[in-house]
């Protein structure tokens, strides 16, 4: 009869396994706890890194504004357009709700993309006879806003909200 190669403890006659179950629900419990560690201390490295990315950017910015260079965020928005293609409601609301808020935020459009859509015609004759019959294009169902905000200065003790939003979305 076998004994177990952790604690010695007795196996069944017929068993293969050099573990008894709860050295084997032991060991498997340790590796969990180090695999969560481990996965802790990465989450902990990955912040502290894109705290420190954030902090450099912001120091690399400030250093531009100290020279007297102007510095400018660019960022893009896409609003749907009320709209209707061959008796279709693509989307039924045109709002500008969210531009408002970023407005507040000082973020100026200063330019705007129009997405359009194509619809292509058929023809269909007797039998199963279709054939392109040309097709329409232009229609407008949204538009991507390009916006832009021009950064004055940055509060080292606490950088504006908006600014550290932007470079972790984006560096």
């Amino acid at each position: 009869m076998a004994n177990c190669t952790q604690c010695g403890k007795s196996l069944s006659l017929l068993s293969f396994a050099k573990m008894c179950q709860e050295c084997k629900d032991e060991i498997e419990e340790k590796e969990a706890r180090q695999r969560e560690k481990r996965e802790l201390q990465q989450r902990k490295q990955a912040q502290l890194e894109k705290q420190n990315r954030i902090s450099q950017k912001i120091n690399d910015l400030k250093k531009k504004l100290n020279k007297g260079e102007s510095v400018f965020l660019y960022d893009t928005i896409y609003l749907p357009v009320d709209s209707i293609i061959l008796d279709e409601l693509i989307h039924d609301v045109f709002s500008i709700a969210e531009l408002r808020e970023l407005g507040i935020e000082g973020w100026e459009v200063v330019q705007i993309i129009p997405r359009t859509m194509g619809t292509g015609l058929t023809n269909e004759g007797a039998g199963f006879n279709k054939s392109w019959g040309g097709g329409t294009g232009g229609n407008v169902i949204g538009v991507h806003a390009i916006l832009k905000k021009e950064v004055i200065s940055i509060d080292e003790t606490n950088p504006d909200e908006s600014l550290v939003r932007f470079i972790n979305r984006y560096f």
